[in-house]
């Protein structure tokens, strides 16, 4: 918190401007390193502007635009709708990420396709990341096992490894965010899929 705020104070802007959001990606990437942190995963919104200072840090970094389908206005009524619109819009900027950014430095950046979550992403989204992480030979991370799994029970009607697994979101080339919240049924389809898991354990010391 003191961090950010620092930076905030730092660029004298607003949280949402594109200084401020890379001010606070630049720092985060100097305090990872200087930790002893050598390599991270970089999936955000707005992942394309802390890439110059990634490749410029020398840290080795798999960077993705993390994309979702969700209506904003319908979800601030409590309804989740599904847009194409912004569909089409965000696997574009995340497949533009990716055509400029993948295998700079001699491999040291690697780009990703990534997804927020199971239950803010259609099924077009899925199979969209999936499609593009196929076609250009990229890896996939989404947050899977974090909470949601009443939610994508509701929103899609299955339980959240089947709606992962039906769209692609499963296998040996992909990594699964958190998963702090799976029961070993769950466990089970992870192994026998070979997917990776990423645990945040500062994040889940404050669930």
């Amino acid at each position: 918190f003191f961090k950010q705020k620092t930076a905030y104070e730092m660029c004298g802007r607003d949280w949402s401007s594109d200084v401020c959001s890379s001010d606070l990606g630049s720092l985060a990437v100097t305090e990872l390193l200087r930790g002893g942190v050598t390599t991270i995963l970089e999936m955000e919104e707005d992942a394309e502007l802390f890439a110059p200072f990634i490749e410029a840090s020398g840290i080795r970094a798999l960077i993705g635009v993390m994309v979702n389908d969700v209506n904003l206005d319908a979800l601030s009524r409590g309804e989740t709708v599904f847009d194409a619109v912004v569909r089409e819009a965000q696997l574009a900027q995340a497949r533009g990420l990716a055509e400029r950014w993948h295998d700079r430095d001699r491999g040291r950046i690697q780009a990703v396709m990534a997804a927020t979550g199971l239950s803010t992403s259609s099924p077009e989204l899925l199979r969209g990341l999936r499609q593009t992480a196929d076609e250009l030979r990229l890896r996939i991370s989404i947050h899977m096992g974090f909470g949601e799994r009443a939610l994508v029970r509701r929103i899609h009607g299955c339980a959240q490894f089947d709606y992962a697994e039906a769209h692609g979101m499963l296998g040996s080339d992909v990594v699964a965010v958190h998963g702090y919240e799976v029961d070993e049924q769950e466990i089970d389809i992870l192994a026998r899929s070979g997917t990776r898991l990423a645990h945040c354990q500062i994040g889940r010391a404050h669930v």
